[in-house]
């Protein structure tokens, strides 16, 4: 089953401020780094471009073909909730009988971001 994450879109001046925060977050991080910033940025879009709201105290499980954490940082910067709870699928390995307990669930399909699942 692929998973991945949703998200909220902003608007330019907020996705402006998540890419700057991304900056910072990434100085002395070498983990954090996709390997090129184009790649970030296709994936900001990407969440822009998906125009969802996550509700406050969600669980929020992300599928990724990342190596490292870029997605849940860029999700966490750019939903800016703390109660959020975000889980990279890559790092919990779920069963698939877990994915059904999440609020929200992203997946990366046909090398884009996806919303799968969502609350009614």
């Amino acid at each position: 089953m692929n998973l991945f994450m949703r998200s909220t879109l902003k608007s330019n001046q907020e996705v402006s401020d998540v890419e700057v925060a991304m900056e910072e977050t990434t100085i002395g991080a070498p983990g954090f780094q996709i390997d090129d910033v184009a790649e970030q940025q296709r994936l900001i879009q990407q969440l822009r471009n998906l125009h969802v709201k996550l509700r406050p105290v969600s669980r929020v499980l992300l599928h990724d073909p990342f190596a490292q954490w870029d997605l849940f940082f860029i999700a966490s910067i750019w939903f800016d909730d703390p109660s959020l709870d975000f889980i990279l699928q890559r790092e919990a390995k779920l069963p698939p009988s877990e994915f059904e307990k999440m609020d929200y669930v992203f997946d990366w399909v046909d090398n884009r971001l996806v919303l799968v699942r969502s609350p009614l």
